[in-house]
Order: structure tokens, then sequence, then C-alpha cells
């Protein structure tokens, strides 16, 4: 069942990093917000499954969508999580 609380903290513990980081743009940033750390997390991964599909019964994207597409590699644990 989908609980934001543990989904915050598992960003929290999982994705966010604090540091020096130089971005592909060559920009410096001192902090990293990783989220392939937590769709990848078993926790993580069952708790954005269940609150994507959550969200599509409570009707908060509009109708359920017939299929669904997008760029791969990134999208493809959440999807593997919804189904």
């Amino acid at each position: 069942i989908y609980n934001k609380s543990t989904l915050i903290e598992l960003v929290r513990q999982h994705a966010l990093q604090f540091g020096d980081f130089t971005l592909a743009s060559g920009k410096k940033a001192s902090f990293y917000l990783d989220c392939r750390c937590v769709t990848l997390h078993p926790q993580g991964a069952v708790q954005i499954g269940h609150g994507i599909l959550s969200a599509l019964v409570a009707g908060r994207f509009g109708n359920v969508p017939d299929a669904i597409g997008g760029m791969s590699i990134g999208a493809d644990p959440i999807t593997a999580a919804c189904t």
C-alpha cells in the first residue's frame, strides 16, 4: 500500500546526496538527487508502483490510459512496478 512518508524517507536515504557535484552542463551543485536509486530499490519500486496505480484509480491523471509509452531505461523499473 502506498505511503507518501515512506517514499519521502526512501528518497532522503537513497537518492539525495550532499557534497560538491559537477553537473553535465558544467555547473556546480551542492546536492544531487538520483531517483534511480529509489526506483531500483525494492521498497521504492513498490511505493512508486502503488502510488501511480492509486493515482490512476482515483482519477488524478484524468482517464486511465490505454497504453503507456516513453523513454526507456529510466522508466522501465517504474513500468515493471506498476504491472
